[in-house]
């Protein structure tokens, strides 16, 4: 047996049945909404609709007589008809006559016979003739019902005209060609299918500029201008590179000597190891003074020769005199050629100073960069 239960959410109605009641103690999903109830407390106890009684069958009417309608009279004047008796209407200037109303007739006799003689004066007006209004009888008798007018009938559809051979070849061309249009497009959701589209989606879904024909000289002016980064790279920071890495100094030197810079040696104080010093005075000479040094080189590569600074001291360490020698002035006279100083390389210094009559009993050497 089958019910009829609503959802309480959407107000659905559906028909379930007992099998299906019974399979989940009677709670179902609603297919609209989703909705999970409970069928049982849902169900609709259908209401009985009345149905009326069938009418009962018409009786047909009592047979009436139908008297002929008399003749149609002449046109004469309306009466006025009063309410105590009937009173005849004189004859009009046409030369017809009226009959009288009988004096037994009713009030329904007078009227009838009134609108007859308006009838017919109106048709005698006009030189037409309307048929006789129905008696009191005839008017309380039922009438059949009145048939329906004839349809009219429908406007011949005109016939086309016919169209030339000019118009016939052109129709025949534009079927050729949409047929050859649809053989060569096929037609999919794209073709058929056209969404609005704004600016936005105009710019969005516009197909991509074509690449342009410079786009081959990228990777070589980007080489160029990498190689040319790096060679002022390398002129800015070619000391620093040369004391790092040794086996650069050559090209650098040679790239200076092309470009038109200098390549000076590097100096790095920190690396020079005093390894020898003697201050003597000379014999037969008070004033005179001789100094003897040795300075090594401890750097992996050559350095340019340092600058000697000695210091004289008294005996309470008080500085006495103090002075700087190039290069120039302290090598000794068979090292006067040198420029530079290779790794691990010991560089000798000999001088000879008059100091005249400072005391000085001690001395210290520095040896720098200036």
């Amino acid at each position: 047996m089958n019910h009829v239960t609503r959802c309480p959410n959407c107000r659905t109605a559906f028909k379930v049945s007992e099998d299906q009641l019974a399979a989940h103690g009677g709670k179902v999903r609603c297919g609209k909404c989703a909705f999970v109830f409970n069928a049982r407390a849902c169900i609709e106890t259908p209401v009985l609709e009345q149905v009326p009684p069938p009418p009962a069958a018409p009786q047909p009417p009592a047979p009436l007589a139908i008297e002929p309608p008399p003749p149609a009279p002449a046109p004469v004047a309306v009466p006025t008809v009063a309410p105590e008796a009937p009173t005849p209407a004189p004859a009009s200037d046409g030369g017809g006559e009226f009959s009288p109303t009988p004096p037994d007739a009713s009030v329904a006799d007078m009227v009838i016979a009134a609108r007859k003689a308006r009838q017919a004066a109106r048709a005698m007006a006009q030189g037409t003739t309307t048929p006789a209004p129905p008696t009191a009888a005839e008017a309380e008798a039922p009438q059949p019902a009145p048939e329906p007018p004839a349809e009219a009938a429908p406007e011949p559809i005109p016939a086309p005209k016919p169209r030339s051979v000019a118009q016939k070849q052109a129709d025949k061309r534009d079927q050729e060609a949409l047929k050859t249009a649809l053989n060569e497009t096929p037609l999919t959701l794209n073709s058929v299918y056209r969404p609005i589209r704004t600016a936005e989606d105009e710019a969005l879904l516009a197909p991509p500029p074509p690449p342009s024909r410079w786009r081959l000289l990228w990777p070589p002016l980007t080489l160029l201008l990498l190689l040319a980064l790096l060679a002022q790279t390398g002129l800015r920071y070619r000391n620093t590179l040369a004391t790092d890495f040794p086996w650069l100094r050559a090209p650098l030197v040679q790239a200076c000597d092309y470009v038109g810079c200098s390549m000076p040696l590097p100096r790095n104080a920190t690396l020079l190891r005093s390894d020898y010093s003697e201050l003597t005075y000379v014999p037969d000479h008070g004033n005179l003074i001789q100094l003897s040094a040795s300075v090594r080189n401890l750097a992996p590569y050559t350095q340019a020769l340092p600058t000697l600074e000695l210091t004289l001291t008294d005996d309470a360490e008080q500085v006495v005199a103090k002075k700087r020698f190039t290069p120039a002035q302290y090598l000794a006279p068979d090292d006067k050629q040198r420029t530079e100083l290779p790794p691990n390389d010991e560089l000798r210094a000999f001088l000879q100073l008059d100091i005249g009559e400072l005391s000085s009993t001690g001395y210290s050497l520095y040896w720098f960069y200036p």
